[in-house]
């Protein structure tokens, strides 16, 4: 199993000038909170409302993480991206940060 690269966002991301791939509700624990999927080349973007901009790119076997004010949150979300990310599969157990 590969270790995935797991890196902090340097500045906030813009959100892509490109039509989502889906979008859907994240169970919150207080509000609801919404989640969209971009692909941009050969990444794909992962947004939600309460953490930020998660950028996977699955060939390098990277995710950089949002610049985020509640860590909490943000790695609540994190496994969620991982799980979802195409050739990431199991690989998330074994993250390295940088």
């Amino acid at each position: 199993m590969e270790a995935l690269e797991i890196a902090p966002a340097r500045e906030p991301r813009k959100r892509p000038a490109v039509a989502p791939l889906a979008e859907w509700t994240l169970a919150g624990p207080d509000r609801e909170v919404r989640g969209t999927l971009y692909r941009v080349d050969q990444t794909f973007e992962f947004w939600v409302t309460d953490a930020g901009a998660y950028r996977v790119d699955p060939e390098a076997g990277r995710i950089e993480i949002p610049c985020c004010d509640d860590e909490i949150v943000r790695e609540q979300r994190r496994p969620a991206v991982a799980r979802g990310a195409p050739g990431a599969g199991a690989a998330a157990a074994q993250d390295r940060r940088l």
